[in-house]
């Protein structure tokens, strides 16, 4: 049975650059869920979404489930790319259904959408087919998807190791489609991460939108514990009028 999340042990505010916080009210936002990062998960997550419904009017939740399938082969050799997906996708799965009380109870707008329902958008293909032939051929957007992908390597200890270079330029080169020219036809305005963008990230922004643009300003997040409990925001009678598949 689904827990109502009345209070929170966590504090979390939003960080924002070259606007202020006030612009973020009544607005509209994406959350980017990393499936398996901590920050995306149980206290903070509920924190997170708290915070999300008293401040804007609508949120879309993507869970990039699938393009971790990426990951999961870089941390192990002998799984198939199939084996890989399937795994990915389960994750997805368990993590709607863990941090469903997260999300059940909001009283805003929303929406859930998954990697997959991305990649098979009728102008993905176009957008990636652009975004490589711009790592082919421009120096500086090649550049900064190859330091976003040495930083992750470097953390993860896998400098040097060419195969992990590949899926990790691989992640990123399917990543950069979705999150900068497809969610920029949603028309929404913010989109909350933990942290702000990377190189690889910002160079898309850039040649898509512009330097100027209000479409998909970054928002990121700062946690902090709390000494007591906070009443939540969300209301109780809201979780009947939302049904999630675990697909």
């Amino acid at each position: 049975m689904m827990h109502f999340p009345g209070t929170t042990l966590v504090k979390v505010n939003f960080r924002c650059k070259n606007y202020s916080k006030e612009e973020l009210i009544n607005s509209t936002c994406i959350i980017h869920i990393s499936v398996g990062q901590e920050y995306s998960e149980g206290e903070k997550f509920l924190a997170t979404m708290d915070l999300i419904n008293k401040t804007f009017r609508s949120c879309k939740i993507v869970v990039c489930d699938t393009l971790q399938r990426h990951s999961i082969q870089l941390e192990d050799s002998n799984i198939s790319a199939e084996e890989a997906y399937k795994k990915a996708k389960n994750f997805g799965s368990e993590w709607l259904a863990r941090n469903e009380s997260a999300y059940k109870y909001l009283s805003i707008d929303y929406d859930i959408t998954r990697w997959d329902d991305w990649l098979k958008h009728e102008n993905y293909n176009q957008y990636f087919v652009e975004i490589v032939e711009l790592y082919e051929k421009n120096l500086a957007y090649r550049k900064s998807i190859n330091e976003t992908a040495y930083r992750f390597l470097k953390r993860k200890n896998f400098v040097g190791d060419q195969r992990a270079f590949d899926l990790c330029r691989k992640y990123l080169l399917e990543e950069c489609p979705v999150l900068i020219p497809l969610w920029a036809t949603t028309q929404y305005s913010f989109v909350v991460y933990p942290r702000f963008r990377t190189a690889a990230m910002k160079s898309t922004y850039d040649h898509f939108l512009g330097t100027e643009s209000t479409l998909l300003r970054e928002v990121a997040l700062k946690f902090n514990p709390r000494s007591k409990p906070k009443r939540t925001s969300f209301l109780e009678s809201k979780s009947s009028t939302k049904e999630v598949l675990y697909s």
